[in-house]
Order: structure tokens, then C-alpha cells, then sequence
């Protein structure tokens, strides 16, 4: 991107107001969008630069309007005054830069071309919204109506109309037509639909291109110009799609990645409701085993009979207590006998303990 400030110049012979000194220099020379005409590029010079004011030099036959749009806003919200000067072709996006300007801050070399248009090349909703923006920039900087600004893009079946410098000034699109240029050039441009256009450029004097064409319009150089840019907008076309294309690839890379997460973790959760059913089933059956066993064991512990009780001693239940039925019939065997009765059965109860 070359970019300068501005030096003092002669105004002498000037109608609108030029950039002053000091104001940052932006060259939009080329295809808006590509290389160090997009967005992305222009935002970063400015936010770094921080200008008051730029001076945009204007030779383009347009290109991608959102990243006109993105400058435009950054421009706007910061107060930036802008100033524009066309020389060749102001076309298609390239009129944001110079409807940023206005009229009393724009200017047109003799010769030079101006063209508003319809979008085109995008979904139906970035197309809506491109006009409606492109519609509301032109009213405001020229004082259209908004019929009068769509009657100019929608002409030629919204290729619109190449206006020559004289119209442009008419129109309100410049407030002066720059003097004292001299310029021999081979222009070779498809009129219809600014989409397609050729632009060859031979210099004989070791000059930039900016350089060259600021020279031969204000110090009367003559410069042999065959400008060919279709070559050059399809590499940059190119090399865009390119960067489309792999960005979807990452894009749909990444979708699938979590696609599989996704399905690792439906896998995992589903292992993770086996784990506690099976835990569950495994705790209720522990369970009833130790409540079986339990019971197995209490079986065991108990008696297989009933102890045997002498005749002559009270009978115990299992736990060593007397069993009360017993108790009651030897009381009442002892009750019914005479004591002559109970003595006799005394001694036989010990004769029968001796012989044992």
C-alpha cells in the first residue's frame, strides 16, 4: 500500500476544495477488495494512522462493495473529512471512496469516467443490502432523491451509464474538472458491463503508476499508457476463491470433528446408564444373598432336639428356663400324694439315681 502525506502544492488554478497539506494519502488504484484495496488492509492504516483527514486518488473499475463498506463505516463513526480526486475510471464500488468526499471535495481529470451501478454477484439479501447502503451514501453526498439514485444504478439493466467528466460535474458527483493535463493513453474498456475490463500499462519514464498519471495531469508529461487489468482481476478472483475454498474445507473439517465428539460422547453416556443398571442389579442380588445366608446361619444355630430331663428335675425350655407346662403336672403329682406316698417315691427316685 503506498501511502504519503501530502505536499504542498499550487491551487491556483483549482474550482473545489482540494485535500490540504497534511491530509493522508490512500491510493485506491486497481480492484476494491484485493490485495491492499481490501477491507481488511484499509482498516488496519487506519486505525493505525489515525488520520483527521485523507486524500483518496481514485483509478479503479470497482469490485467487492463490502469492503468499501467497511471503510466507509470506520470513516464515518471517526469524522474522518475526506477528499477524492478521479483520474481514468471511477466505477462500481470505487464511487464510495468519492461519494465519501462530495461534490465540493471531488475532482476529475479531463477525460476520466464515473459510474454507479446495481450489486451483483451475491445471495439476494447481501445484494438488498448493498443497494439500500449504496442508495442512502449517494443521496446524502449528491442530494439525489432516492428515485433519482435508483434511476442511475438501475440504468442498462443496472449496468448504469459511464458518465465523462463534464456529466460527472453536472450531476453533482465532482465540483471541478481538474485543468492543464496532457495525456496520451490507448483505453481499452468493456462499456456495458464493468465486470470484464483490460488494463495494460507501459511507461517509458521509471515512475510508479500513481506517480506517472499525477505527473502527466499536472506537469504536462505525455505518457504512452496500454493498460490490460483482466489478467490481474482474474488472479486476484482467483486467489480469492482459493481462500474461500479453503476456508470451507476447515470449516466442514471442523463440523465433522464435532460430529465424531458428538457421537463419542452419546457412546459414553449410554456406557455410563449400562454401568449403573448392571451396578444396580448387582447391589439388589448381593442383597438377597446376604439376607439368604443370613438366614441359613440362623438355621444352623438352632437345636436339632430338645434336651432330656430327668424324672426327678424340672424340664427347661432352650434358652435354660423351666418349661411351665411340666412344672405344673409335677406340682399336681406332688399335691395328689399322701406323704407316706411321697416318701416311698423319694427313695425310689435315689435308689434309681444310685444304680445308674
Amino acid at each position: 500500500m503506498i501511502c504519503r502525506i501530502v505536499e504542498p502544492k499550487d491551487r491556483t488554478k483549482t474550482i473545489g476544495k482540494r485535500a490540504p497539506d497534511g491530509a493522508w494519502e490512500i491510493p485506491i488504484i486497481g480492484e476494491v477488495g484485493s490485495f491492499d484495496l481490501s477491507g481488511e488492509a484499509l482498516l488496519r492504516e487506519l486505525m493505525w494512522v489515525k488520520p483527521t483527514s485523507v486524500r483518496f486518488v481514485i483509478y479503479s473499475p470497482g469490485g467487492y462493495v463490502y469492503d468499501a463498506i467497511a471503510v466507509a463505516g470506520w470513516i464515518t463513526e471517526h469524522n474522518i473529512e475526506c477528499y477524492a480526486e478521479i483520474y481514468g475510471l471511477c466505477a462500481s464500488a470505487a464511487t464510495v471512496y468519492a461519494a465519501l468526499a462530495g461534490p465540493k471535495r471531488t475532482a476529475i481529470a479531463p477525460g476520466s469516467m464515473f459510474l454507479v451501478h446495481l450489486p451483483y454477484g451475491g445471495d439476494e439479501k447481501s445484494i438488498e443490502n448493498a443497494t439500500s447502503f449504496l442508495v442512502d451514501l449517494y443521496i446524502k453526498a449528491y442530494g439525489w432523491t432516492k428515485a433519482e439514485a435508483k434511476a442511475h444504478m438501475e440504468a442498462s439493466n443496472g449496468e448504469g451509464i459511464l458518465w465523462d467528466a463534464a456529466e460527472a460535474k453536472k450531476l453533482g458527483v465532482a465540483g471541478e474538472i481538474m485543468e492543464g493535463a496532457k495525456v496520451a493513453a490507448h483505453y481499452q474498456q468493456n462499456l456495458k458491463t464493468m465486470s470484464k475490463n483490460t488494463i495494460t500499462a507501459k511507461a517509458v519514464v521509471k515512475l510508479s503508476a500513481i506517480d506517472a498519471v499525477k505527473a502527466a495531469l499536472s506537469e504536462g508529461v505525455t505518457v504512452d499508457v496500454e493498460i490490460d487489468a483482466d489478467k490481474v482481476s482474474a488472479d486476484a478472483i482467483a486467489a480469492k476463491d482459493a481462500e474461500i475454498a479453503k476456508l470451507t474445507k476447515e470449516v466442514e473439517d471442523m463440523k465433522a470433528k464435532a460430529a465424531e465428539g458428538d457421537a463419542a460422547n452419546a457412546e459414553a453416556e449410554k456406557a455410563k446408564a449400562d454401568i449403573a443398571t448392571a451396578t444396580e442389579a448387582l447391589t439388589k442380588a448381593l442383597d438377597e444373598a446376604k439376607a439368604a445366608h443370613a438366614k441359613e446361619i440362623a438355621g444352623l444355630k438352632k437345636p436339632l432336639a430338645k434336651a432330656t430331663v430327668p424324672d426327678n428335675q424340672e424340664a427347661k425350655t432352650e434358652l435354660g428356663k423351666a418349661d411351665p407346662v411340666a412344672a405344673a403336672v409335677k406340682t399336681q403329682f406332688f399335691k395328689d400324694m399322701t406323704p407316706i406316698q411321697r416318701a416311698a417315691y423319694d427313695r425310689a427316685m435315689k435308689a434309681k439315681a444310685a444304680a445308674k
